[in-house]
């Protein structure tokens, strides 16, 4: 996603940006977001073959999407990836793609990470909690922004309801725990590492991946 000014979104925020607007199918709630996201980053200058590039990631979005029908049509599939079904079409490409390099990272008890896509000092993460399960106390050295794709989960310092965008950064402690009911999927992107406190918490650090 790019600007007129050259701005551009580093491919985790678009992600989710696009999958913001895949679940309102509300454009004007998504390019509000995605606006508000690009003043936040730095001009940059375009080259003179950057709309070809634009044209052959959409192309290669397409492909994936297409491949993850295919997969989930397939009967083989685990169970975890039957899960992907209800998530917006743009996480649930990069999902397809995710497991077919690797798979699920354990996090902590009841939560695991997918890693999606990575640009820079940004990185883009799917996050499966299960139902009253939440990450420890912390703060964070960047933005991160947290987009519920299903479920619910409250921080500490409010709820979010599938749809709701997160936005916290330095300063913002928090503890994320899953409400009961469904397992809840978030979008994660984050630009930094989060800082934990105490011992029992940075062991939980260190089985982050």
């Amino acid at each position: 996603m790019t600007a007129g000014s050259g701005v551009r979104l580093p491919a985790p925020l678009a992600l989710l940006v696009e999958s913001k607007r895949a679940m309102d199918g509300d454009l004007a709630v998504a390019d509000v977001l995605g606006g508000a996201l690009l003043e936040a980053e730095a001009p940059a200058d375009l080259r003179a073959d950057a709309l070809d590039d634009v044209m052959r990631e959409i192309d290669a979005l397409e492909k994936g999407l297409g491949s993850v029908r295919a997969v989930k049509g397939a009967r083989g599939g685990a169970s975890r990836l039957s899960e992907l079904a209800g998530l917006p079409d743009p996480v649930r490409a990069m999902a397809a793609e995710a497991l077919s390099r690797g798979g699920w990272r354990f996090a902590a008890f009841g939560i695991s990470t997918l890693p999606l896509v990575r640009e820079d000092n940004m990185k883009a993460e799917l996050i499966r909690i299960e139902p009253g399960a939440g990450v420890a106390q912390h703060d964070h050295l960047g933005r991160e922004y947290t987009l519920v794709l299903q479920g619910a989960y409250n921080d500490g310092l409010a709820t979010f309801a599938r749809g709701d965008v997160s936005a916290r950064g330095p300063g913002d402690q928090h503890r994320p725990r899953a409400l009961e009911g469904e397992v809840c999927f978030t979008l994660a992107v984050s630009e930094a590492p989060m800082v934990f406190g105490n011992f029992l918490d940075v062991i939980q650090k260190f089985t982050r991946h």
